[in-house]
């Protein structure tokens, strides 16, 4: 049985997301060897490191989300939000 990289990568974003209140896994890089121009797998460690208050490896992640697909209103609006908690509104 021959299993697609993107269902390998979306498995790993499902792993992700059930971590959230955890300690970020150490398998959790993977999604990223696989294809590190997959957008949705930077937004999604991006909401994990913000529910661990990491705002600064969130605010990483989605930027390079947007740095991937300009277009992405999902990364954009995280990372707004992050520096809102933060209470720094201003930023691009």
């Amino acid at each position: 049985m021959l299993i697609h990289r993107k269902n390998i990568t979306a498995a790993g974003l499902l792993i992700i997301n059930k971590v959230i209140s955890l300690k970020l896994s150490p398998s959790m890089p993977r999604p990223f060897e696989i294809n590190p121009n997959y957008r949705d797998a930077y937004i999604n460690r991006g909401n994990a490191y913000c529910n661990q208050g990491k705002f600064a490896q969130a605010i990483s992640d989605f930027t390079k989300a947007t740095e991937i697909d300009k277009k992405s209103l999902e990364a954009y609006y995280n990372r707004g939000n992050v520096y809102y908690y933060q209470g720094n509104s201003l930023k691009p």
